[in-house]
């Protein structure tokens, strides 16, 4: 699937809508909807069925946050501003580890996207990561209708409540055989612990440029060929 607008590489992640929905922040007396938080979840499915060995699973915490990284930079990472020359997003930041289920563990972490604005007032896109199987993982996006985060200190406060009161409350429901996915990678991987914390990637990414080099010409059955 492709990703992106402005030259991402082409990935390996199939995406499907799976929820969607959204609360308004209403003023006093009458005044109308000041701003809004909306969610939406896709299920992520790493292109090319099953994937094998432990390593490879996303129950694997490497793989997991490889995956992740994946993402985000298809995603926001090759994105640039008007100018073309600076990022038009930062992320991930305020990465945390997510305990939803006694074993099966996500993450939360932030982008901000200061190509329309500036550093100082981003907008905000929080999101949350947890794997479902070997090659399946779940992404809940949550935006903050452009409200500035760092500025408005009436609706910033109370859209962060109502977005860290949904995160909290999440808990994922650890099936059998996702549990075993699970102590099967856990066998090869005593330590399954996400990485507590995790720097700023450095966007903007380029993309690498075909090589115009002639690829050398293996000649080897032509020879064998011309023997016989």
């Amino acid at each position: 699937m492709y990703l992106g607008r402005s030259g991402a590489p082409e990935n390996k992640w199939v995406y499907q809508h799976i929820y969607q929905n959204i609360w308004y922040l209403v003023g006093p007396w009458f005044s109308g909807e000041q701003t809004h938080l909306s969610i939406s979840a896709v299920l992520i499915t790493a292109d090319g069925g099953e994937q094998s060995g432990d390593e490879k699973s996303l129950f694997h915490p490497r793989a997991f946050e490889g995956a992740v990284a994946n993402i985000l930079d298809a995603g926001y990472g090759y994105e640039r501003n008007g100018t073309g020359k600076k990022a038009h997003y930062r992320g991930p930041l305020n990465w945390k580890v997510l305990p939803i289920s006694s074993t099966v563990q996500g993450v939360v972490c932030d982008v901000h996207c200061i190509g329309n604005t500036s550093v100082e007032n981003p907008v905000l896109l929080r999101q949350v990561y947890f794997p479902v199987s070997s090659n399946q993982l779940i992404r809940i996006k949550f935006e903050f209708g452009g409200t500035k985060i760092y500025l408005d200190k009436v609706c910033a406060p109370r859209l962060f409540e109502l977005c860290d009161s949904i995160i909290n409350s999440l808990q994922l429901d650890v099936g059998e055989t996702m549990l075993a996915e699970w102590n099967k990678v856990k066998e090869s991987c005593p330590n399954m612990s996400i990485t507590p914390t995790l720097g700023e990637f450095p966007w903007p990414l380029k993309l690498d440029k075909a090589s115009k080099k002639q690829k050398e010409i293996d000649i080897t059955p032509i020879q064998a060929k011309l023997a016989n």
